[in-house]
């Protein structure tokens, strides 16, 4: 049996007509074998409406916002002052040739044995001859990178990062927005 939205709406159901899965909570139907319970539908879908989300819900998932992108930036300003990006490749042939001459770069540790020397297997999986770029780093010998300060300095990050999580979960907004501020003016290195 086909319906229409008219004779759903009409009334014309019975509990021997096929039943409408919304027909309990439509006005326009009248109602004789079950009890529409709208509190109950309205608590299982506020997970999934933001609209119902409360201010403060709001506010701290803002302020968890915000904490992830100072985060994401400190840790990029830690690895620019340690160093461990290195240099910016050349830009020109005699950047190239400068960089060169100067010492500017290493070998990918990839293509080296234990003892420095090279890996000279023909046919090496690593090594393609038109990309011989890839299997230089540049560096600046007189700037090293320095993983020992970056990790120290990561490690002081993430114990800070997490108290001011904590702050935001628990406390008040007001709270959470200063823990947040202090955390964005401190240095971690």
């Amino acid at each position: 049996m086909k319906l229409s939205p008219d004779f759903i709406f009409s009334g014309n159901l019975t509990s021997s007509s096929p039943t409408n899965s919304l027909d309990c909570c439509v006005e326009a139907v009248p109602r004789t074998d079950k009890v529409c319970n709208k509190k109950q539908e309205k608590k299982m879908f506020n997970d999934f409406n933001e609209n119902e989300t409360t201010e403060t819900e709001r506010q701290r998932n803002y302020l968890q916002d915000q904490l992830m992108a100072v985060f994401w930036k400190k840790d990029s300003v830690l690895g620019e002052e340690f160093n461990l990006e290195g240099l910016k490749p050349p830009q020109s042939p005699q950047e190239f040739v400068n960089y060169v001459k100067e010492g500017k770069f290493t070998f990918e540790k990839n293509f080296l044995n234990d003892d420095g020397s090279w890996r000279d297997e023909v046919g090496h999986p690593w090594f393609h001859s038109n990309a011989f770029a890839n299997y230089i780093v540049w560096t600046d010998p007189d700037n090293l990178p320095d993983q020992k300060g970056y990790k120290a300095a990561y490690a002081k990050l993430i114990e800070a990062k997490a108290k001011v999580e904590r702050k935001i979960v628990v406390s008040t907004p007001a709270e959470g927005l200063v823990a947040l501020e202090e955390f964005e003016a401190a240095t971690y290195h």
